[in-house]
């Protein structure tokens, strides 16, 4: 009995992921934090004038600093991004767009943001 629990305390404890969690994706997780902004009336959830240059399209709503993380994230499921790839999208702000720090660190509070939301909506547990 002692034995079995000794091999028990030297595994690794692993996160338990549900179902749901593995499917959520990026533009999911942007939409409801869209929608959630909406809702609040928050004034930094602005409408495009115009055809933007990052793809958002006349009339569509966006928070500035998101569309540098919708180019680098989407087409990812929550789960697949990880802190290397949050390193590598620093990394590309600062080399190909020249961006300071203090708009890489808006862009990802933002990003933060973002992915807090659905865990305390409890979209997935």
């Amino acid at each position: 009995m002692l034995s079995a629990r000794s091999s028990l305390a030297q595994k690794p404890a692993t996160p338990r992921r549900s179902r749901a969690a593995k499917k959520v994706s990026y533009e999911e997780i942007r939409r409801d934090y869209l929608n959630f902004y909406e809702s609040q009336k928050r004034k930094s959830l602005k409408t495009r004038k115009e055809d933007g240059q990052y793809g958002g399209k006349e009339g569509d709503p966006f928070v500035s600093g998101l569309n540098h993380l919708d180019n680098f994230f989407a087409g990812r499921t929550a789960i697949q991004i990880s802190n290397d790839d949050v390193a590598a999208f620093v990394q590309h702000m600062q080399k190909k767009h020249e961006l300071s720090g203090a708009t890489i660190n808006r862009s990802l509070a933002r990003f933060a943001k973002c992915l807090i939301w659905p865990v305390t909506a409890r979209k997935f547990s």
